[in-house]
């Protein structure tokens, strides 16, 4: 058995020895691999702290609805989908938060390399706790630095690559952090951080676990 965290992984321990965390990978070359900026993006002001993926209940909108009156010079950008019970009402008619809509996958990267902050800002419920974020993969491939919630994969990184905050005034501090150490942080460092997290080397890890147990 499979799994993207240790919290799966130690749910189906007891009943099966052979469960094992492999976590979430990236398409290293489809987000490094530069793309002009979107259109849609041209007039939105930076400094850009961008999210992508699903916008759902898991998203802190309390957060940035704080970090967001804090820092009226920020543009806040929510790239994806919006399901019925995300609680953007707080922050839906704040003149530097937009919401792009979906975008096709191979779209995204042109998003995330032309902000400047990859955004994580997650509840930590029990869905949170057993996720991977791919998003946490991309933004580094995309050799973006990342301000995120402790959810679980941020651990492996060091805190040059990400910040961990717990409320909306530490985001808009660390926003005004990244920002001004913006020239000490290299794209193809962070790019250099998730080269071991290639769907390759994933696929190469589980055949491993997989011949193993045949021997």
């Amino acid at each position: 058995i499979f799994t993207v965290s240790e919290q799966l992984t130690q749910k189906f321990y007891d009943a099966n020895p052979h469960a094992f965390t492999v976590t979430n990978g990236v398409d290293l070359k489809h987000f490094s691999t530069q793309q002009l900026e979107p259109d849609d993006m041209k007039q939105l002001p930076h400094p850009r702290v961008c999210y992508v993926g699903v916008i759902q209940q898991r998203v802190d909108f309390q957060m940035v609805h704080e970090a967001a009156v804090l820092s009226p010079d920020v543009s806040f950008i929510f790239i994806g989908p919006i399901w019925h019970d995300a609680d953007i009402g707080t922050v839906k008619n704040l003149k530097n938060v937009y919401f792009l809509g979906a975008k096709k996958y191979n779209q995204l990267p042109g998003y995330i390399q032309h902000s400047d902050i990859g955004l994580l800002p997650h509840h930590l419920n029990d869905l949170v706790q057993s996720m991977n974020p791919l998003k946490l993969y991309e933004y580094l491939a995309s050799g973006k630095p990342i301000i995120s919630t402790p959810v679980p994969g941020t651990e492996q990184f060091s805190s040059d690559f990400i910040t961990i905050v717990r409320n909306g005034r530490a985001l808009a501090g660390a926003i005004r952090s990244v920002m001004s150490r913006q020239q000490l942080l290299k794209p193809q460092q962070l790019q250099d951080s998730v080269l071991s997290y290639s769907w390759e080397s994933k696929v190469h890890s589980m055949l491993q676990k997989v011949f193993a147990a045949y021997r």
